[in-house]
């Protein structure tokens, strides 16, 4: 699959609001939460970011069969 410059230029910015979500829920949070509430907003930061990723291929993959 052969992105066009647009769609490279967009999910190139999704990939680098993953990359900041991960360095501010690894890094900076463990410094104000507790190691319980810690594991489930890791949990969920988790299920959500695997769970938008795949609805953004999905889409990506229909948008580029029309």
């Amino acid at each position: 699959m052969e992105f066009r410059a647009e769609q490279l230029k967009t999910v190139s910015e999704f990939l680098n609001m993953i990359a900041v979500a991960w360095f501010t829920g690894g890094i900076i949070t463990p410094l104000f939460v507790d190691s319980f509430r810690l594991n489930a907003m890791i949990f969920v930061s988790v299920f959500e970011t695997l769970l938008f990723l795949i609805l953004s291929l999905y889409l990506i993959r229909d948008y580029d069969r029309r």
